[in-house]
Formats: C-alpha cells, sequence, structure tokens
C-alpha cells in the first residue's frame, strides 16, 4: 500500500547504504542528517551525483502523477533558488514566480490538505508556464488522453492530441486542468 515518506533523501541513502553492504562494501556508522551547526567531516566525499533532465522529472511528476518526483522537483527549486531544499523554500521560490493568490503550497505532490489551489490560481499557473521558457518541459510531461492519469479520459477522437492536462486526487476531491 503507498505510504508517504517523510525525508526521501534519508530513505535513498539508508538503501544505498544497505545495497553497499549487501555488495560487500563496509559500511560505517549510521545515515542519518547532520545536526544543527554540524560541520561536514574532511573525510568525506561524494560518491556519485545524477541529474534528471528537468523534461523527465516533468513527464514523470504530469503524466503518471509520480508524487515523490513532485515532490523532489519542489525540493530542488527551493535548493536552487533559495539555498534550502525543503518543501517551505521551493514553495516560497515558487510563489515568488506564481503568485499567492488563491495558491498555497504545502509538499509539492498536491495530497497535503494544507495545499490549496483555486481554478483561477490554477488557470494562472497554466498562463505563466505557457509564457516561461520552461513551456516545452512542463506542457511536455502533461497525460495525454487515454495515457497516464488520463487513461479513462477525453478517449473520443475529437480530442486526439489536443488535449494535455494533469489530474489532481485526494480523499473526496478530485480536479483536471491543462490545454
Amino acid at each position: 500500500s503507498p505510504a508517504a515518506i517523510h525525508d526521501p533523501a534519508l530513505l535513498c541513502a539508508e538503501q544505498v547504504g544497505r545495497a553497499l553492504a549487501r555488495a560487500g562494501v563496509r559500511v560505517q556508522g549510521v545515515v542519518r542528517r547532520p545536526r544543527e551547526g554540524e560541520a561536514r567531516s574532511p573525510d568525506l566525499a561524494l560518491l556519485a551525483e545524477h541529474r534528471t533532465p528537468r523534461a523527465l522529472a516533468c513527464a514523470v511528476a504530469n503524466t503518471r502523477s509520480q508524487n515523490l518526483w513532485a515532490e523532489t522537483i519542489l525540493r530542488v527549486l527551493g535548493a536552487v533558488h533559495k539555498g534550502e531544499g525543503s518543501f517551505a523554500a521551493g514553495s516560497a521560490a515558487a510563489l515568488e514566480v506564481l503568485g499567492d493568490e488563491g495558491l498555497r503550497i504545502a509538499d509539492g505532490s498536491g495530497l497535503s490538505r494544507e495545499g490549496e489551489a483555486s481554478a483561477l490560481a490554477m488557470a494562472r499557473v497554466l498562463a505563466s508556464m505557457w509564457r516561461g521558457n520552461l513551456r516545452d518541459a512542463y506542457f511536455g510531461g502533461f497525460a495525454r488522453p487515454g495515457t497516464g492519469t488520463l487513461d479513462d479520459r477525453f478517449r473520443e477522437p475529437r480530442f486526439g492530441n489536443r488535449v494535455f492536462a494533469k489530474t489532481g486526487t485526494r480523499k473526496g476531491v478530485s480536479g483536471v486542468c491543462g490545454l
């Protein structure tokens, strides 16, 4: 059954540590977040780095509605623009561009009851993204009729390649927005 992951980066680090141990690599200590004010140890080194192309990240988050990807995109936005990879920093960065009238971003996935978006706010988000330089990455990842979260919507031939949308569903609430 699906479950919310409070700290995806820490979970990933724990899984990597376990995989290394299974492969016979000696792992010392425990995986944890640094404590407040704790200095980075000089004997630590970056082992690997992976960068997912923006268009692919948007496609996974939007077409298949992968909430972890959406949350990660928000955290990366915060890290790049505010120096902190948190929901709060990502939300602040997004709201600087999108404005906050009718829009409250909590976690990036849209699953938190703390998040709010009016229909007008979503129309403004779509318009802002359409005018922006990331339009192709953003809209290219939206579901098409019969695919992703639109697998059972807009299936009539007249919609063909003319509908690009993102759905949102929480207990008792369902929505769709797009072009």
